[in-house]
Order: C-alpha cells, then sequence, then structure tokens
C-alpha cells in the first residue's frame, strides 16, 4: 500500500512536523474582506443617519401643517408683556405666518427674551399644531429710584428697569434717593448700594404691612451707611422720620414696628425714631411740627 504525503506539511531529518503559513496573497484579501464589511456598515449607519435627519424635517419643520400662525402670551394681568405679541415676536426674531413652528430652538428664544430687564423668567412649548406658548414671569417694581418723577425702577433685588418697559405699579412706589452717578448705570444691571433698602422694604411688605415707606434716603455718617426714611403706621396721620443702619434690618425693622406701635398707643407726640443705637429706640419731637395726641388703632 502506498503512503499519502501532506502537500502542507514536510518532515525534517529528526522527524519533527512543520506546517506551511499562509501566502501574502491569502492575508490580503482577507484584510480587503474586513475592510469591504467596515465600509458597508459605515454606509449603512450614514444611510440610517440621513433618514432619521430628513425624515423628520419633511414630517415637522418642512411641513407646511406646522406652519406658526401665533404667539400666545400668558403673563400677569397688570404685567407689562401682557398682549406685546408683536414685541416678543420681534425679540424672538420669529415670524407668525412664515416661519415653521419646529424650526426655533426653544432655549434659544427664551435665552432672547431673558435680556430685556423685566423679565425674571420664561417658559416656552409648542401647542400643535401652530400655536407658540410663551409663559412669561415679570420682575415687580419695588421702588422708584431719586425722584417720582424717575424713568428709573429697581426690583426686590435692585434690578434697574425702565419705568415704561415693566408692570405699571410706580404710583405706590416708595422712592430711594441718594443714588450717585444713575445715568452712568445700564437698565438690567444691578444696583448694589441698593440691597439693605430693598431688603427693608421687602421684610416690611412681607412681616410688617402695616408700616408704609414713602421715602428713603441713602447718606453717609461716621463711615457707616445710614437709611433716613419717610413712614407711615396704619390709619395715623402723621408721617414719622426714621434713622436706622444699613445693618440687622430684620431687627431693626422689628423695633421700629414696636416704636410706632407705642407712640400710637400712648397718643405720644414724638414723630422721630433713632434706630442706630443697640436694642434701642431713640423718640423725640420734631422742632416746629405739630402733632395730635389722640390715641389710633
Amino acid at each position: 500500500m502506498g503512503i499519502l504525503k501532506d502537500k502542507n506539511k514536510s518532515h525534517d531529518k529528526k522527524g519533527s512536523e512543520n506546517i506551511a503559513l499562509p501566502g501574502k496573497e491569502l492575508l490580503k484579501s482577507r484584510r480587503i474582506k474586513i475592510l469591504s464589511a467596515v465600509v458597508i456598515v459605515l454606509l449603512v449607519f450614514a444611510f440610517i443617519a440621513c433618514i432619521c435627519i430628513w425624515f423628520p424635517m419633511q414630517m415637522f419643520s418642512k411641513n407646511p401643517r406646522f406652519t406658526l400662525a401665533k404667539v400666545k402670551i400668558v403673563a400677569h394681568p397688570k404685567g407689562y408683556w401682557k398682549d406685546k405679541e408683536e414685541n416678543v415676536c420681534r425679540i424672538m426674531k420669529i415670524t407668525p405666518g412664515t416661519d415653521n413652528l419646529f424650526a426655533f430652538n426653544l432655549k434659544n428664544l427664551s435665552s432672547r427674551l431673558l435680556k430685556s430687564p423685566s423679565i425674571e423668567s420664561v417658559s416656552i412649548s409648542r401647542v400643535l399644531p401652530d400655536i407658540l406658548l410663551v409663559k412669561i414671569a415679570e420682575r415687580e417694581p419695588g421702588a422708584l429710584i431719586n425722584s417720582a418723577q424717575s424713568p428709573y425702577v429697581v426690583d426686590v433685588n435692585g434690578n434697574l428697569m425702565l419705568r415704561t418697559e415693566c408692570m405699571d405699579i410706580t404710583s405706590s412706589l416708595p422712592v430711594i434717593s441718594g443714588i450717585r452717578n444713575l445715568a452712568l448705570l445700564k437698565k438690567g444691571e444691578k444696583v448694589t448700594a441698593l440691597a439693605p433698602a430693598m431688603e427693608m422694604l421687602h421684610v416690611i411688605k412681607t412681616k410688617w404691612p402695616d408700616i408704609r415707606v414713602d421715602q428713603i434716603r441713602i447718606v453717609v455718617k461716621n463711615k457707616s451707611g445710614v437709611l433716613l426714611c419717610a413712614v407711615r403706621y396704619k390709619s395715623f396721620p402723621d408721617s414719622f422720620i426714621v434713622e436706622m443702619p444699613e445693618k440687622n434690618i430684620p431687627l431693626k425693622v422689628q423695633e421700629l414696628a414696636t416704636a410706632l406701635d407705642r407712640i400710637v398707643n400712648t397718643a405720644s407726640t414724638k414723630r422721630k425714631i433713632n434706630l442706630m443705637y443697640e436694642n434701642r429706640a431713640v423718640l423725640t419731637d420734631l422742632p416746629g411740627r405739630s402733632v395730635r395726641t389722640k390715641k389710633y388703632r
């Protein structure tokens, strides 16, 4: 019987077996197949990506059924932005009747509106098929600056606004004076010098509503900030002059409320209240002013 020999095997003299390695042509062929497979996979993914982009565009942003018909604004009933659709569209740079409802980046639209000093926050959403809903929360003016005829107001945080571009409640606002270089300030800028005065107004509004502040003047005495205020209390006919430091505002307002209550309930003639001392209020008469002594509640 003949012995069959494997062509891919050879034996050396010692009888060990050697296996022949694949040739260069075979390795090259395998590389080409792998590269081809990778290219095909990439082409498939690219095709799917194109479909994912094209389909929504045709379905939404290029669909005439979603052409923007109206911008609906939800704002404070007495707010500046109520019924200001044209202003809002101009700021957001959109055109109803032309633009598509899905052509906008809602975050970018919000950012444009938030550049308006009187807008504190904004929420924008789509209402199918053709309405853009814009919810605006406005900053509420807290005081007039330097005079009752001033074009500027500030909110509780001291943000400067034009009174013609914000909520119209200026007739009931106190006046804060003593602000220097007001002409150099820009609308939307935060006036840090107003922080103590605005804190005082906020504490009174939220905790001591029987006190009404008409005016606050910011002055400097002995290198310290002082608030000189004209206030009223309950239905009492006379006004009071109050002097307090810019520090420990909640405590000083509490001391003011206690002093006012004592004056009114004891029919005192004192109309000036000095709160510059620690843990006590100094009450004095105002020179040259006649006062009423009837008790008021």
